[in-house]
């Protein structure tokens, strides 16, 4: 990692830890007209056996995991990850995975195994990694042959007047909020060689719900 990468990263963690308290507030006025009122609980419930996510923030997903996911979540903000155990710890019996282990940590360099998980979850998140490409790189090396990214952003919209709109307003969201608006985040995950399904799409393709998966093993012969 270089060293402005360094400094954007603990930008981002200071950001998200000044946001921690208001973050839940924010996020409950803006999901069900933005992002629609299942999206998140259709992300999680695609999710099978041993899962990451990735940018776990404060928990918001966790309450729609199947009970059978064994999850691992990593979270860069200190203040966000507090919320998120203090969400785990309040789940109510039969409510969210039955193994949950939740850790600081960064998204571009994830102390975990290789080709440890099957499947996992990125929601509202690689719009604010400063390295998005080195986060596929690393779902690649976590996920193993034939497992699942499932995912929820907002993107860069394929209409060219939305996406020039989006190009203004970037540069201001990013100093606010580390928030990249126009990451075209499908077509970088396509690059790492995943093989992508767009589940549903709204406001002019700002906001895409999708699978990205990883390549199969190879047949054995005979």
């Amino acid at each position: 990692m270089t060293e402005d990468q360094e400094r954007e990263t603990a930008r981002v963690r200071a950001i998200f830890d000044r946001l921690a308290r208001s973050y839940d507030l924010a996020m409950g006025l803006a999901e069900w007209p933005l992002l629609g009122r299942r999206a998140r609980r259709r992300v999680a419930r695609r999710a099978r056996g041993a899962t990451v996510e990735l940018a776990c923030g404060t928990g918001l997903n966790l309450r729609h995991y199947p009970r059978e996911v064994d999850l691992v979540g990593l979270e860069l903000s200190p203040a966000m990850l507090a919320r998120a155990n203090a969400r785990t710890r309040a789940l109510p019996p039969g409510r969210g995975p039955e193994r949950v282990a939740l850790a600081e940590g960064d998204a571009a360099q994830p102390a975990l195994p290789d080709h440890r998980f099957d499947s996992a979850v990125v929601t509202l998140a690689f719009c604010t990694f400063p390295d998005p490409d080195r986060v596929a790189s690393e779902l690649r090396r976590l996920l193993r042959p034939g497992a699942s990214l499932e995912g929820l952003e907002h993107v860069r919209s394929p209409s060219p007047w939305v996406a020039w709109v989006q190009d203004r307003l970037t540069p201001m969201a990013v100093r606010r909020g580390a928030d990249w608006l126009n990451r075209d985040t499908l077509a970088l995950l396509r690059r790492h060689g995943f093989a992508v399904t767009v589940h549903h799409r709204r406001w002019w393709g700002t906001v895409v719900e999708y699978s990205a998966r990883t390549p199969a093993p190879p047949a054995e012969d005979g």
